[in-house]
């Protein structure tokens, strides 16, 4: 949990510190579905990988 978190708070103060003001929702809403497919294809990846090596 603290993995995702800590790029949850990389995100937000990146961010305000180069446009000014805080993210809107939709920002956070999108940033947060996108670092989760990643994570979760990076998983899906490995997995794969994993099963065609135990064949």
């Amino acid at each position: 949990m603290d993995t995702p978190l800590n790029e949850f708070l990389k995100y937000y103060n990146g961010y305000i510190k180069t446009k000014g003001f805080e993210p809107t929702a939709y920002d956070v809403n999108y940033w947060v579905q996108n670092f989760f497919k990643q994570t979760t294809s990076k998983e899906k990846k490995v997995e794969t990988k994993n099963n065609s090596e135990k064949k």
